[in-house]
C-alpha cells in the first residue's frame, strides 16, 4: 500500500503520519514517503554530542524522520504513549521473529511472563554478585594512566561478559558475538535488509548451539536460564527455541 501525504508541521506529523504509520504495519504494510530527512542520525555532531542533538529535536521536531532510522519519537510522553497504544502502534515490524520483543498481545503475554521469571527480585539479587565482580574486572583491566573510549573499551566487552555468566553461555563465544553485534549494528545503520535476514539466522545458529549442548548433557545440563527455556511449556515450542532464548539472553 502506497499512501500520498502532503508536508506537515512536527505537530501534525505526530498526529497523523505516527499514527498512520502504526495502523499500516498493524495490517503488514509499510508508510511509504518522498520527503526531505528532519534529521540524520549519523551527522558528525549528533553522534559527537547526541544528547544536545535529541534535546534540540524535542524542542524542534519531536517525531522526527530520517532515511536511516524512519520516524524517530523523541518526547518522553510520546514514548509512552507508542509504548501503551498496542491497538495503533505494533511491535511486529520484521519477518525475523523476535520472542517477545516482536510480537502483539495476546501472543506476546506468555512468553513475556515466562523472559521475565528470570528477572525476579530473588535471581538478580542472586546475580548481583556475580555481575559486580564482572565489572571490578572490567575495571582492573582498564590502562592507566590515560583516557579509555568508554562504550569500546568498557560496555561492550562488560555487557557481553554478563550476558554469557548470565545464560551460562562459555565465555570462549564473545568473538562471535562480538562480531556478530558489530555486523548487525552496521546492517542496521546501512538498512541492508539482506544482511540483517541473514545475520538474525547466524544468530539463531549460534543460540542453537548452545542448546545442543544442553540437550547433550541431559539431566546434567547446568540450572541456568539457557536450560530452563528449552524445558518451558509447551506454548514456548511454537516458536524457534534459538530465537526465544537468544532473545531473552539480549
Amino acid at each position: 500500500m502506497r499512501v500520498k501525504v502532503a508536508r506537515l508541521d512536527p505537530r501534525q506529523r505526530k498526529n497523523t503520519l505516527a499514527l498512520l504509520a502504526g495502523q499500516l504495519a498493524k495490517t503488514g504494510h509499510r508508510l511509504l514517503m518522498t520527503r526531505q530527512e528532519d534529521w540524520d542520525p549519523l551527522a558528525p555532531e549528533v553522534l559527537a554530542d547526541p544528547s544536545t542533538a535529541y534535546d534540540e529535536l524535542r524542542r524542534r521536531c519531536p517525531v522526527a524522520y530520517s532515511e536511516k532510522l524512519g520516524w524517530s519519537v523523541f518526547r518522553h510522553v510520546d514514548v509512552l504513549e507508542v509504548v501503551r497504544d498496542t491497538e495503533t502502534f505494533s511491535s511486529v515490524v520484521s519477518s525475523h521473529l523476535a520472542v517477545p520483543s516482536g510480537m502483539d498481545r495476546p501472543t506476546h503475554t506468555p512468553y513475556r511472563k515466562l523472559v521475565e521469571s528470570y528477572f525476579s527480585a530473588p535471581k538478580m539479587a542472586k546475580f548481583e554478585a556475580t555481575c559486580r565482580k564482572i565489572a571490578r574486572e572490567r575495571v582492573a583491566r582498564l590502562p592507566r594512566p590515560g583516557g579509555i573510549e568508554l562504550m569500546e573499551d568498557f560496555a561492550h566487552p562488560f555487557a557481553l561478559d554478563a550476558q554469557c555468566a548470565f545464560t551460562g553461555w562459555p565465555r570462549e563465544i564473545q568473538d562471535s558475538l562480538r562480531d556478530w553485534l558489530t555486523r548487525s549494528q552496521q546492517a542496521t545503520l546501512t538498512g541492508d535488509r539482506q544482511a540483517a535476514e541473514a545475520l538474525g539466522k547466524e544468530f539463531e545458529s549460534i543460540v542453537e548451539a548452545q542448546l545442543e549442548s544442553r540437550r547433550a548433557a541431559g539431566a546434567q545440563a547446568p540450572d541456568d536460564p539457557t536450560t530452563g527455556l528449552l524445558a518451558a511449556p509447551s506454548h514456548w515450542k511454537k516458536s524457534p527455541a534459538s530465537c526465544a532464548i537468544g532473545r531473552s539472553a539480549s
